[in-house]
């Protein structure tokens, strides 16, 4: 719901390219975005069933997966 505030829990990066070209989406071990901070809040712009947009540690809004935070307020 817009105006939630949540935590960031994991900030691994979550889209791989695979060998044959394709893209896969999950948790990528050994990379880290940069642009978001592990215990931080963040508000929600938006929300899907999946995805959360935020204004990240940029200052600019993107959408993450919902799996890398949970609800604080």
């Amino acid at each position: 719901m817009a105006g939630s505030i949540i935590q960031c829990i994991d900030n691994r990066g979550y889209v791989h390219e695979e060998p044959d070209g394709s893209f896969s989406f999950g948790p990528v071990d050994g990379e880290t975005l940069m642009h978001l901070s592990i215990g931080k809040l963040y508000e929600v712009l938006w929300e899907d069933e999946d995805f959360y947009r935020i204004i990240d540690d940029s200052g600019e809004d993107y959408m993450y997966p919902k799996y890398m935070f949970v609800r604080a307020i």
